[in-house]
């Protein structure tokens, strides 16, 4: 059984980034360098990058055309890339996002106060939403080092920069210390794959503080067991609303309402 989760992989990554000039490694923070590639669990890797997830663009024409074409239409910018030959204006990571924003928001309504994000990758789902969905703040909680890639990556990408918290892990205490409210959070491949400890955790300090949560979840990845824990404990204090399955079946997206 494997109640670690992906733990052993982030420390990796960041092990990995101590060998490389940081601003080297944003720079290129989709590709690998010197034969590493310290971010590669938060971007498109491989063929992922040749194009989109056709099966998730499906799912979000189909839930809400119009929110989908307002994500497509989104430009993205070719920052991360080093071999400009490899960018896509859309690929299976970011077809992924719109596919599981288009889920939310077409049920939430475009208009969600506070959003906290836990594990925000480089920043791609506000780069998305910045101005497609209404809120008044986007907190992004995350280590330390994929933090400084959040703030390198979105300090160009957004037009309203003063709407994004970043919460890197060694101010988090401080953060979850306010025990404001939250509308929603987002945990979409990260608190999945998270050791059972520091899931436990968010679900007691973030989660329950929070209306909506969305979260998604490989269902046999880290481990079957695993994945099951997680679930029956979200299920004490929150109810499904929507489960949308997505990657030939082998993932849940599910949007979750706390119970009363």
């Amino acid at each position: 059984m494997n109640f670690e989760g992906y733990q052993s992989i982030f420390g990796a990554s960041e092990a990995q980034l101590q060998s490389l000039d940081p601003a080297r490694a944003h720079q290129a923070f989709r590709e690998e360098i010197d034969g590493q590639h310290p971010f590669h669990f938060a971007t498109a890797v491989g063929a992922q990058m040749d194009g989109p997830d056709f099966e998730a663009l499906g799912i979000a024409v189909a839930t809400n055309p119009r929110l989908c074409v307002d994500y497509l239409e989104r430009k993205k910018s070719t920052r991360g890339y080093v071999d400009l030959t490899r960018y896509r204006p859309c690929d299976v990571v970011d077809s992924r996002h719109i596919m599981m924003s288009t889920i939310i928001f077409n049920t939430l309504g475009r208009n969600v106060g506070n959003i906290v994000e836990i594990g925000g990758g480089f920043g791609n789902w506000l780069r998305l939403n910045e101005t497609v969905i209404d809120f008044q703040k986007w907190s992004i909680i995350d280590m330390p080092f994929v933090t400084d890639l959040q703030r390198w990556y979105l300090s160009e990408e957004l037009q309203e920069p003063n709407k994004l918290e970043l919460v890197p892990l060694n101010k988090y205490p401080i953060w979850n210390a306010q025990c404001y409210e939250h509308d929603l959070v987002l945990g979409a491949h990260s608190l999945s794959e998270f050791a059972w400890p520091v899931f436990l955790d968010y679900f007691e300090s973030v989660l329950t503080k929070s209306k909506f949560v969305f979260y998604a979840t490989h269902l046999r990845l880290p481990s079957p067991e695993l994945v099951e824990m997680k679930l029956k404990k979200i299920e004490t204090r929150f109810e499904r609303i929507q489960t949308v399955p997505s990657e030939g079946g082998a993932v849940a997206n599910i949007l979750y309402r706390r119970l009363p």
